[in-house]
């Protein structure tokens, strides 16, 4: 039992320090892992490579030490081999998807933009509740100014147009534009090679008119050039500026791109050198990295903080692991199915629907992008080429299925386990509220970080809250004296 501290024992308040009251001691803690993550943040372009080359480094790690202990290769070689053989890998893969997937994605816009699926848009517009109609039009609108689709309508160009012309009318003395002098032009009554014009006498056969007077080519073209001697002077030169201007215009706008497009090659360059750098040097040295954070913990406390970072590190790698090898077969039997069934783009629409499946549940978008896309492009044919609708239907869901089936019954117990040990409701539970504080970042983390906290309920939390229940302990909190 420790001894009991003497009321002499304890220093006056007015002696101490700030940093030895516990409650600032505390707090100044949590303000430094705080000012830690702001600062990971602001230098983001920084950090990100080192966290994804940590990450990588943490997967790797039993293949690493597999590698150093059965085959005898040195950490170093181990290392270099697996960068080699991951870049031949990814390139070999880049190389077979890139071209098709940028092919079936630039033919997917284009037909966008040549109005093919808009008659099915208008029909599932047309066909969706009221209330959901403005939202659907704005999310429409918003993907064809994505996709640079102009939603001007032509008829207000013409009617903007229209009002143009009509407000250059005569509105000064003796005086007028051309165009309001074409469009009186275009007023008076026509024929061939003669006009009639108010105030003059006119020469028309079987006429005895009082003020019209007919006109010839010649006396056509001296009103043109009355009309265009009395335009500004300097409107020319207006029109030479404003096309200047615009070119440059174009010239910069054109400079600013190439820039922004240099500057992006360049952070995409750094970043596939550092990457690898990282890994490399991590990879090396992981050993020694585990040895120094375990020194780290407190002796008295090592071997339960150990265990309970052992069963967290099983949890933890365990899912990302199996959710990585899940999410790339999963990708390719969508693709594949998808094909096979005749949805239109269904290769970079299966590689998409692969990588939402690292999330569990979230591939569900998959089955009403995979129908509807098949619906758009049926109805864009003629009524004799079409699939019959129950197909339109049945086939993308029956894929979908089939690989949902092969995920849970298959794939997850021989990939990933029972890693996380967390059920079905907990994990939606989990996603949810990821995604609510942090985006779709949230739902990445959200099960493992739910996992951890479940093994800290588990074994640090509730054998306190049972001890204080049977009356052991007087704070069902886990905080020793």
């Amino acid at each position: 039992m420790k001894p009991q501290k003497q009321v002499s024992d304890i220093p006056n308040a007015a002696d101490r320090h700030l940093w030895q009251i516990q409650p600032l001691r505390d707090l100044t803690w949590i303000l430094i892992l705080f000012l830690l993550f702001w600062l990971g943040y602001a230098m983001r372009d920084v950090t990100v490579p080192l966290l994804v080359a940590i990450l990588l480094t943490y997967l790797f790690a039993p293949f690493v030490t597999f590698l150093e202990r059965r085959l005898r290769l040195p950490r170093p070689v181990a290392a270099g081999a697996i960068l080699g053989v991951g870049g031949i890998a990814v390139l070999l893969a880049l190389a077979l998807t890139v071209p098709l997937v940028v092919s079936q994605t630039a033919s997917f816009v284009d037909a966008v933009r040549r109005g093919k699926y808009d008659n099915a848009i208008d029909r599932l517009v047309d066909l969706s509740p009221d209330s959901l109609q403005p939202q659907i039009e704005a999310f429409v609108a918003r993907g064809q100014s994505w996709l640079g689709i102009s939603t001007v309508d032509d008829s207000a160009s013409e009617s903007s147009i229209d009002g143009s012309v009509g407000g250059t009318d005569d509105t000064s003395t003796g005086g007028g534009s051309s165009v309001g002098a074409i469009a009186d032009l275009k007023s008076e009554s026509i024929k061939p090679n003669v006009i009639h014009v108010a105030g003059e006498p006119s020469a028309t056969s079987g006429e005895d008119s009082d003020g019209e007077v007919a006109l010839s080519e010649e006396r056509i073209r001296m009103i043109v050039q009355q009309e265009l001697n009395s335009q500004p002077s300097n409107a020319g030169a207006e029109n030479v500026t404003s096309g200047g201007n615009e070119w440059f215009g174009w010239v910069g706008s054109g400079a600013r791109r190439a820039w922004g497009l240099v500057l992006g090659s360049i952070h995409l360059g750094i970043l596939i050198f550092l990457i690898p750098f990282y890994f490399f040097y991590f990879t090396v040295t992981w050993p020694r990295m585990v040895s120094f954070f375990q020194g780290m913990i407190v002796e008295s406390h090592r071997d339960h903080a150990l265990y309970l970072l052992g069963e967290m590190d099983k949890a933890v790698s365990g899912f990302v692991r199996g959710r990585i090898v899940i999410a790339f077969i999963l990708a390719i039997m969508y693709a594949v199915g998808w094909t096979i069934v005749g949805v239109p783009y269904a290769l970079p629409l299966g590689l998409l629907i692969g990588c939402f499946t690292l999330v569990p549940y979230l591939g569900g978008i998959g089955l009403p992008l995979s129908v509807g896309l098949m619906a758009a492009d049926q109805f864009s044919l003629v009524e004799a080429e079409r699939m019959a609708w129950w197909g339109i239907i049945l086939w993308p869901t029956l894929v979908y299925i089939i690989c949902q089936f092969a995920d849970d019954y298959a794939l997850t117990p021989l990939i990933a386990g029972r890693a996380t040990n967390l059920d079905p409701v907990s994990i939606v539970v989990a996603i949810l509220a990821g995604g609510a504080l942090a985006g779709l970042y949230g739902m990445l983390i959200a099960i493992p970080v739910a996992a951890c906290i479940k093994i800290l309920l588990r074994e640090v939390f509730m054998p306190r809250i049972r001890e204080w229940v049977d009356g052991k302990v007087d704070d069902p909190l886990p905080i020793e004296e």
